[in-house]
């Protein structure tokens, strides 16, 4: 193969690596972040603890809202830490993926396919648990 060639090769598959991380990383997870984290654990907590719980103070006794008050914050709470810790993982599984494509570019033996499967197949796992 010709050094030009070559040197082709590896731009086109630097290129493809960088458009991956770009539309995974700071695409879709990105997005993710602010529809789920941001978005919907937001619109939750502000329509159940700051609203129907602080509403029900008005004619439930205090003791009987502050136990579901705490209850509800706790599994709020929880389902943030969770997506988060979560989300995190999917993001450095990605930014593994793209530091190894990346590596493995100048290599004469890289095998993008083989990679992005194994990344593929962990992505859909993450996407079918949120």
């Amino acid at each position: 193969m010709s050094a030009l060639a070559q040197d082709s090769k590896y731009l086109d598959a630097d290129a493809l690596s960088e458009d991956y991380y770009d539309a995974v990383y700071d695409g879709t997870l990105d997005d993710w972040y602010d529809e789920i984290y941001d978005g919907i654990l937001d619109d939750v907590y502000d329509k159940y603890y700051d609203g129907v719980l602080d509403d029900a103070l008005d004619t439930v006794p205090y003791a009987e809202v502050s136990d579901v008050r705490s209850d509800t914050y706790k599994a709020l709470s929880n389902a943030r830490s969770d997506f988060y810790s979560d989300l995190s993982d999917m993001r450095g599984d990605v930014y593994g993926m793209y530091t190894d494509i990346r590596s493995e570019i100048y290599g004469d033996d890289y095998d993008f396919t083989k990679v992005i499967e194994r990344y593929q197949k962990k992505f859909a796992k993450f996407e079918q648990g949120q």
